[in-house]
């Protein structure tokens, strides 16, 4: 995913991706490229979604983490305004 360039249509293709790959982690399956690589995508696009104030869009990438079965990273810790309490 292109960050820097891309559209937010990119990032949203992004998450929906991800729920679909990994159906909602309800049946776990082996991801298409490493875990670590696709939440260091995750963890840039939610800051760019912070930077661009798109709280909806950054609600879908915060899933990213409990759809590939991690716990949120320092980096997604920052979190969104009306994601509640830390």
């Amino acid at each position: 995913m292109d960050l820097l360039n891309g559209s937010r249509d990119d990032v949203y293709a992004f998450t929906h991706a991800l729920m679909y790959v990994t159906d909602f982690n309800i049946r776990p399956r082996r991801l298409p490229r490493r875990r670590a690589a696709i939440l260091a995508e995750a963890e840039a696009a939610l800051a760019r979604c912070l930077d661009e104030q798109d709280y909806d869009l950054g609600g879908e990438v915060l899933l990213a983490w409990p759809l590939t079965g991690r716990s949120w990273s320092p980096g997604s810790g920052l979190r969104l305004p009306c994601s509640g309490p830390r």
